[in-house]
């Protein structure tokens, strides 16, 4: 299916390079995008469900229109990314889009899936313009240099307002509490400013930002003073608007970070740190524990057998009440 994708673009892009002075589907092209960067806006304000009404507002006996409503409306009632892929495709496929038209359609098919996944709106406009032959995104380039300053003065203001806020979280880093969140704090804060721009490079965005969700604030702040202050503001929206999310997903995206920064000290990436507690905080995330009634992870241990095991191994008392418990652990 890629390839049919990218062979309906290229055969798109073909036909316009050889009408580049029709205005009317320029201004089309123009438009759809705008349309797509409005609704990723409102989606990430609102929530998916805001996209009803402005869905409603579509012209649907427009072609192109029609196909983003259509595709949107599955977006809105809550169906699979891999249906809503599927379906648009299959849309695609069945009906005979070209030149202006057909890139029109790319734009909102492409743009719908991203939208529901809740892209950052620079990602998302970066994505958009590369579907575009060079002469049109040159065109939008220029539109959207046209935009009013003070739009783009507000749209920073409020990142930069998320990004401190985000940094004004006071929850401590506690030595003794051995989820693999707060170890993921512990390792960041003991890193060097080198060390974590050098971790930034092999993490995905997407662990970084479901990471970030969980992380206090002095550790966002470091993350943040080792990014440029475009990419802050990037982080800072996509984790302010981010959807609902689970505690195991936090986990599942720290675990992967905490691999990331074992591999690179392994390597000499970076410099040599005692990780022999987050490695075996690791080991017990990989295995849902079936006794646990919270869904803790322990390898097939017990919680209650590894905070014992954790005691003995690093000859630390883990909880003062003698009933060891899952909350001990804090997991």
């Amino acid at each position: 299916m890629d390839t049919f994708f990218l062979n309906e673009l290229k055969s798109c892009c073909v036909d316009i390079n050889g009408d580049r002075e029709n205005a009317g589907g320029i201004s089309g092209v123009m438009d759809a995008y705008r349309r797509i960067m409005d609704f990723s806006e409102l989606a990430r304000q609102e929530g998916l469900l805001a996209l009803c009404d402005a869905c409603d507002k579509l012209d649907k006996g427009d072609r192109t229109q029609g196909f983003l409503f259509r595709l949107m409306m599955q977006v809105v009632d809550g169906d699979e990314p891999v249906v809503v892929s599927e379906m648009g495709l299959n849309m695609l496929a069945a009906d005979d889009y070209h030149a202006y038209e057909g890139l029109i359609v790319l734009m909102y098919y492409k743009g719908a899936c991203l939208i529901q996944t809740g892209v950052s709106i620079d990602r998302l406009g970066s994505y958009m313009q590369s579907l575009m032959p060079q002469f049109l995104r040159e065109i939008l380039q220029k539109k959207e240099e046209e935009r009013s300053e003070d739009d783009y003065i507000k749209e920073d203001d409020k990142r930069d307002k998320w990004v401190r806020s985000l940094c004004e979280d006071n929850r401590e880093v506690d030595e003794r509490d051995y989820s693999i969140v707060n170890q993921t704090s512990l390792t960041l804060l003991e890193m060097s400013d080198k060390e974590i721009q050098t971790i930034l490079r092999h993490i995905t965005n997407d662990d970084l930002v479901m990471a970030m969700i969980e992380l206090p604030g002095r550790v966002r702040a470091r993350i943040f003073d080792n990014t440029s202050t475009r990419l802050a503001r990037m982080l800072a929206e996509d984790v302010m608007c981010k959807g609902k999310v689970t505690l195991s997903e936090v986990e599942k995206s720290c675990v992967n970070i905490m691999r990331t920064v074992i591999k690179l000290e392994a390597e000499g990436e970076i410099a040599h740190h005692n990780l022999t507690v987050q490695k075996f905080v690791i080991g017990v995330y990989d295995v849902p524990d079936p006794l646990c009634p919270k869904g803790c992870y322990s390898a097939g241990l017990t919680c209650t057998m590894m905070c014992l095991t954790l005691g003995k191994f690093f000859s630390i008392s883990l909880c003062t009440d003698s009933a060891i418990s899952c909350a001990s652990f804090n997991v």
